[in-house]
């Protein structure tokens, strides 16, 4: 199969897209698939395919072309980067005689763009959704018409759809009954069994979360939660960088038994899970929280064996079923009590989901595309 992931990540970017874009794409290259993708780079950044995959642990392989744009500029590297995606789409169509070449789409625009071609190049369109964003921007009191619309042009663009987790997959279903393709399926994300680290020996309990900073994660609750714990526990948040207004408010709101470190890279993260008793996801009791999240810093969590506490929500359910501790989103006190609970309760057993796995079920799921 080919396939061109229709995204165009910033490496070495540590946002959640990146990480899960080119684990994807490399999984799906092992499986014996050909695979590209075009990528920016940041600026003084080595400009070599074999450095832009160094920091997600990664190393080149056969099947996976990761191209680099030589641009800087966001607007010439767009530009760049629907040409060649259009190349792609033309030289793929030609050189494949039997099953038609797969545009992946991670993003409403590129599927909209892509959509547009389908008259005129055989190829099938996935597009791959992490949210509802006319949902959202309705929950928030925001004006949901246009986002509404585009969702709808986009699912009825698609041969099939994708999504990262059943939450996502029903209120799309709810929302855009009548534009919902026929072939679709909810696909979680994963980790690599092989960053699995044993313990490293330190005093004290330290609790940990690794993620994003930004405000809407609640990462003031868990800060508050902190100065809630007995002397003998520490709290360390790691993510963001300094400078950045996620890092520095973060910073700000910290007390004495909380510390924030600037983020890692990707192939660092268990090496710094390893040195946690007690891991803690951090989400809103909003719909993002509740229906659409699948978020990867915790099936990087699940897989090493620690105690995981995390929000009483259906989305968290549904990836966890009953391992984990839960406490009600936003409540500072019931966070610092599920921590000493789950302190109390010790090591548990890894729950393991690969990216190997996640490819396998994406790979039946494109087969099956008419």
């Amino acid at each position: 199969m080919r396939l061109l992931h229709l995204y165009r990540p910033l490496v070495p970017d540590l946002r959640a897209q990146s990480i899960q874009v080119l684990h994807t794409c490399h999984a799906l290259a092992r499986r014996g698939h050909q695979i590209s993708l075009f990528a920016q780079v940041e600026k003084g950044f080595e400009r070599e395919a074999a450095a832009a995959l160094r920091p997600y642990g990664l190393d080149p392989i056969p099947g996976l072309d990761l191209r680099l744009l030589p641009w800087q500029h966001k607007g010439l590297a767009g530009l760049d980067f629907r040409l060649r995606a259009l190349r792609w789409c033309a030289a793929a169509v030609k050189a494949d005689g039997g099953r038609p070449p797969v545009v992946y789409a991670r993003t409403k625009r590129h599927a909209a763009q892509a959509a547009m071609l389908r008259g005129l190049l055989d190829f099938r369109l996935v597009f791959e959704a992490h949210e509802a964003e006319s949902a959202q921007a309705r929950e928030r009191g925001d004006p949901h018409e246009a986002p509404a619309a585009l969702e709808r042009r986009v699912l009825a663009g698609c041969h099939g759809l994708v999504t990262n987790c059943a939450g996502t997959l029903a209120v799309l279903e709810t929302e855009h009954p009548e534009a919902m393709p026929e072939h679709r399926r909810a696909i979680h994300n994963g980790t690599d069994p092989a960053r699995r680290r044993e313990p490293a020996p330190h005093e004290g309990l330290v609790v940990g979360y690794v993620g994003s900073l930004r405000a809407y994660k609640n990462i003031h609750t868990l800060l508050q939660a902190a100065e809630l714990l007995p002397p003998s526990c520490s709290m360390r948040l790691v993510g963001g960088r300094p400078g950045m207004e996620e890092f520095d408010r973060a910073r700000r709101l910290a007390g004495e038994r909380a510390s924030v470190r600037p983020a890692v890279p990707y192939f660092m993260v268990p090496d710094v899970l390893a040195d946690l008793d007690v891991l803690v996801l951090c989400l809103a009791d909003d719909l993002y929280g509740r229906r659409l999240a699948s978020p990867l810093k915790l099936w990087d969590y699940l897989a090493t064996g620690l105690p995981v506490v995390a929000p009483e929500l259906p989305s968290v359910r549904d990836i966890c079923g009953d391992d984990f501790v839960a406490y009600r989103p936003g409540d500072p006190e019931s966070v610092a009590r599920a921590i000493l609970r789950a302190a109390g309760q010790g090591r548990r057993e890894p729950l393991v989901r690969s990216w190997d796995d996640r490819a396998a079920e994406l790979e039946s799921f494109l087969l099956e595309l008419p």
